[in-house]
C-alpha cells in the first residue's frame, strides 16, 4: 500500500495557552505582577481564597482581562497567557516567571484533562466579557 502525502499545510486547531499559577494569600504580591502589556489579552481568574488580595480593578488596571472563578480553594490567580506573548514579549515573561508558583502547558494531554475546569474559568468569562460588549444597553 501507497502512502500519500498532502501537498496542503495541515490545519492546526487553536493554540492552547498557558496557565500561569501566582500565589495569591500574601497581601503585596500584585506589587511583583507587571502589566499586560498592550495589545496582549491575558486573562485572570481567580481562586475563592485570591479575592481579598487580588482585586478585579487592580487587574484590569494592570491590563488583565478578569476570568470567572477558579473551581479549586488555593490562593492563586491564575493567568491564561498566550503563547505568542513567551517570543513577543520576552522581558514581561520573565518577570511573571519568577512569581509563578506554576506554569501548565495546555496543549499537553494529560494537563489538557487535568487543567480542564480550570480553562473554562477563562474560556467562559472571556465569552461572557465578549458578549457584553457588543450589547449596547438600553
Amino acid at each position: 500500500m501507497t502512502r500519500r502525502r498532502s501537498s496542503g499545510a495541515r490545519s492546526r486547531g487553536p493554540v492552547e495557552p498557558l496557565l500561569v499559577d501566582l500565589p495569591a494569600a500574601q497581601a503585596g504580591w500584585l506589587g511583583h505582577l507587571p502589566p499586560c502589556p498592550a495589545g496582549l489579552e491575558v486573562t485572570a481568574a481567580r481562586a475563592p481564597g485570591a479575592r481579598p488580595h487580588a482585586p478585579v480593578e487592580a487587574l484590569q488596571a494592570l491590563g488583565y482581562v478578569p476570568a470567572g472563578a477558579l473551581p479549586h480553594a488555593q490562593a492563586v490567580v491564575q493567568l491564561a497567557v498566550p503563547r505568542h506573548a513567551l517570543t513577543a514579549h520576552p522581558s514581561w515573561w520573565a518577570t511573571v516567571l519568577t512569581t509563578a508558583s506554576a506554569v501548565w502547558d495546555t496543549a499537553l494531554g494529560p494537563v489538557a484533562l487535568a487543567r480542564a475546569a480550570d480553562r473554562c474559568a477563562h474560556d467562559d468569562r472571556v465569552a461572557t466579557a465578549t458578549s457584553a460588549r457588543d450589547v449596547e444597553p438600553r
